[in-house]
């Protein structure tokens, strides 16, 4: 990944920014904040993921590549934020209430 890509995802997100300090009505703010957050969260993964990899987005096979191996983690990530979840749920949260005397 090269140092444009970072650039050009920081200039959008003040644009974004800018947007969203515009607009005064609460359905759009919720909506802008959204697209922030999601254009965010692509952006940050996508940096992680292919941070060490040497990806060609010249090329379609790299592009395809690149497509497989970011979507391959984000279906571990919410597979590992499903399973989290359920373990939180399935825990005993009573405590020990010996203890307490």
């Amino acid at each position: 990944m090269n140092f444009v890509t970072p650039i050009i995802v920081i200039i959008g997100l003040v644009f974004l920014i800018w947007l969203f300090r515009k607009l005064k009505e609460v359905r759009r703010r919720f909506f802008t904040f959204f697209i922030i957050f999601v254009i965010l969260f692509f952006s940050l993964s996508a940096f992680y993921v292919f941070k060490g990899r040497e990806v060609n987005f010249g090329s379609m096979e790299g592009i395809l590549m690149a497509f497989k191996v970011y979507f391959s983690w984000l279906r571990s990530f919410f597979y590992n934020l499903k399973t989290i979840t359920v373990n939180v749920i399935k825990m005993d949260w009573s405590g020990n209430i010996t203890s307490i005397k």
